[in-house]
């Protein structure tokens, strides 16, 4: 300093180098407890975990299916939650889908839903709900990525393999479940390009062999007698769909009217899926309801309140000149095999 050489802010500079260089060990790998930094440059990565059940989130029953948000209309979305959650809310939903494009992240999964992940249908498997916000059905040729393949797909692999047990797992901290993470940039963030990271992970760890077919399955037709013509048509003026609670004859019904026909097929399958007369094996699917009324308008139904058994349902639809049937229909099956030798 007195010689006149002392610099203070090269000094710094120096030390705030020093600090920022990240601690590395070679004997544990990259990322790992703080090993090399905390990971938050990440540009792609996958990870497969064995669960521990140390962390509480969806279960491995979960009917999941991989799509991509790379494309989604966030200015609509925005302002369809603003107008219906408030401001705040929808800048933090908009915020939270924005984050998650370009990642999957699957938490104590069997190895099922690991599979039908990467292996099924790209949009909406299950059943038909309406809007939340508007509780309505969005014009699918005006947005065609709101289409769905219910009744098109079957919600489940088939297994065509020797030993079943490794795709048993039932539960958060059960034995046979996964985690698994991928995270790719951006601008790859298609459903496609996901999907392909994906299986090529599981084939790399599990050597499953996997095609997608088409195969006959099992399904609930909805069918009119004559009668039913005359009754569902909807008799509302207007477009939107009138739903209240009402009393008939001293018994209480939900009144919906002007619905779309989805609309009764997700009652029937609600239904149907909480029935304890309809026993299913533990995990397996309610096959589809499919419509074979040859009625796709607009449609006036009252529901009795409190149904909750199969033969109640029936019952209820038999007055609407309605009835179920057993049957099959085509559907995309995603069949797991064992590696060839």
């Amino acid at each position: 300093m007195l010689e006149g050489t002392y610099d203070l802010d090269k000094l710094v500079e120096a030390e705030s180098n020093v600090v920022r260089t990240e601690a590395y060990d070679r004997s544990i790998p990259l990322y790992v407890n703080g090993n090399g930094g905390d990971g938050s440059n990440f540009v792609m990565r996958s990870l497969l975990i064995r669960s521990k059940g140390k962390i509480n989130d969806v279960g491995t029953q979960s009917l999941g299916y991989m799509e991509s948000n790379k494309h989604m209309d966030t200015k609509r979305w925005q302002d369809l939650w603003i107008k219906h959650r408030g401001e705040e809310m929808g800048k933090r939903i908009i915020g939270i889908l924005q984050d998650m494009q370009g990642r999957i992240e699957l938490l104590n999964r069997n190895l099922k839903s690991l599979y039908y992940y990467a292996y099924g249908d790209t949009i909406k498997v299950g059943v038909p709900y309406a809007n939340p916000l508007t509780h309505t059905y969005l014009d699918t040729l005006k947005f065609p990525k709101e289409k769905g393949s219910y009744g098109k797909w079957w919600p489940d692999p088939i297994l065509e393999v020797r030993t079943k047990e490794p795709f048993s797992g039932t539960g958060r901290g059960r034995e046979n479940t996964w985690h698994y993470s991928l995270m790719v940039p951006r601008e790859k963030a298609t459903a496609a390009f996901l999907q392909k990271r994906m299986q090529r992970d599981l084939k790399d760890h599990f050597g499953y062999e996997v095609t997608i077919e088409t195969r006959d399955m099992p399904c609930f037709y909805i069918k009119a007698k004559t009668k039913a013509l005359d009754i569902l048509p909807t008799k509302a003026s207007g477009s939107k769909p009138q739903k209240n609670k009402v009393s008939i004859d001293g018994k209480e019904y939900y009144s919906l009217k002007n619905i779309d026909w989805r609309e009764l097929i997700v009652r029937v399958h609600s239904i149907y899926g909480g029935s304890k007369e309809l026993i299913r094996a533990r995990g397996e699917r309610l096959p589809p309801f499919i419509n074979a009324t040859g009625i796709q308008g607009k449609i006036d139904i009252d529901i009795p309140v409190g149904i909750q058994e199969v033969s109640e349902c029936q019952a209820f639809l038999s007055t609407l000149g309605l009835y179920i049937e057993k049957g099959t229909a085509p559907m995309k099956v995603v069949v797991i095999r064992d590696p060839q030798s």
